[in-house]
């Protein structure tokens, strides 16, 4: 997204999930390619799941994309699409934030409300059932909890209060959750083992929360130490990330078995999975303690895919790195990269 509103989209598009208008015919993009039907939409921000995409504009009308089959677009159907499609439901809701999991979405409205839709199997849209559904649905649960920010990893969902409180639920076989259990919730419940909770955030099976206090907490799947604690055991409770205790984190994200954490004067730590170089390292070496990222700097924005990452610096330059099969880095070619690489459109 550039600053002037306009969406670009790269990257495999057998769904239509980059809302250029085509799908199934191999027309996937190795370049970063304008979104034509959202030019005059003025979007502020974007979020992408497995397969699906959506897009808010600032007036808080949102547009969906892509695969549908558990109706995780919110249009009252599952039929995919492959050109952005206005979700009508929401239109007098005023959205101000959109998560997204591997099939199921979640918005956050201006007045602290969450509405859900999607594949529920695990309990992950928080309605107390197991039930999909295809159209965005409030959580009553969460209705008098002034929610102030919300996450969706793979199957489960987190959500922040403006007291500083984490509810979870969804899958929870590896902890991710934080509940001090592996059972999955199909009712958002209170994680007790954080407080004074400023950010929230997500990889697929795992969780990090950034206290008021500049500490990070970590917990869920840690098999190749995405979790940054230095070792390969799983957590049920939010663990403290000693490492980062003094880096003034101001942002985190995951993504499949990767973190990274972003400082206030723009450094990037890396941890977890780099099987393709996802970590910007410039090696494909698994790193259980976050470890600086020296092959950029100055960065503004950080956000880990599946098994590829982005980097947007102060100066507006946009940077990648790792898995490039269907073209998902935007540098012209399929070729994997180590560290990041500079994307020029």
């Amino acid at each position: 997204m550039s600053n002037n509103g306009k969406v670009y989209a790269t990257g495999r598009n057998n769904y239509g999930q980059l809302g250029l208008g085509d799908n199934g015919t191999g027309t996937n993009r190795d370049i970063f390619t304008e979104v034509t039907f959202l030019g005059d939409k003025n979007i502020t921000s974007i979020a992408t799941g497995y397969d699906h995409s959506f897009a808010l504009s600032n007036d808080g009308k949102v547009y969906a994309a892509g695969y549908n089959s558990f109706g995780q677009l919110g249009l009252g159907n599952n039929v995919n699409r492959n050109s952005f499609t206005e979700v009508t439901f929401l239109n007098d809701k005023n959205i101000t934030a959109i998560a997204v999991g591997y099939y199921h979405s979640l918005v956050l409205t201006n007045d602290g409300k969450v509405y859900a839709t999607g594949f529920n199997d695990y309990g992950q849209l928080g309605l107390g059932n197991n039930t999909d559904s295809n159209s965005f649905t409030e959580v009553t649960f969460l209705s008098d909890k002034n929610i102030t920010s919300i996450a969706a990893g793979e199957y489960h969902s987190l959500v922040l209060t403006n007291d500083g409180k984490v509810y979870a639920v969804g899958y929870n076989n590896f902890g991710q959750l934080g509940l001090s259990s592996n059972a999955d919730c199909n009712s958002f419940t209170e994680v007790i083992s954080i407080s004074d909770v400023s950010l929230i955030a997500t990889g697929n099976d795992h969780s990090f929360a950034l206290t008021n206090d500049g500490k990070v907490y970590a917990a869920g799947l840690n098999n190749i130490g995405g979790l940054g604690l230095g070792n390969n055991a799983n957590r049920d409770i939010f663990t403290e990330v000693i490492f980062l205790g003094d880096k003034n984190i101001t942002a985190i994200d995951g993504g499949v078995y990767h973190s990274f954490a972003l400082t206030n004067d723009g450094k990037v730590y890396a941890a977890g999975g780099n099987s393709n170089g996802q970590l910007g390292l410039g090696n494909n070496a698994n790193h259980y303690n976050f470890t600086e990222v020296t092959s950029v700097s100055g960065v503004s924005v950080i956000a880990a895919g599946y098994y590829h990452s982005f980097a947007l610096s102060n100066n507006g330059k946009v940077y990648a790195t790792g898995r490039n099969d269907y073209g998902q880095l935007g540098l012209g070619d399929n070729d994997i990269r180590k560290n990041f690489t500079e994307v020029r459109f």
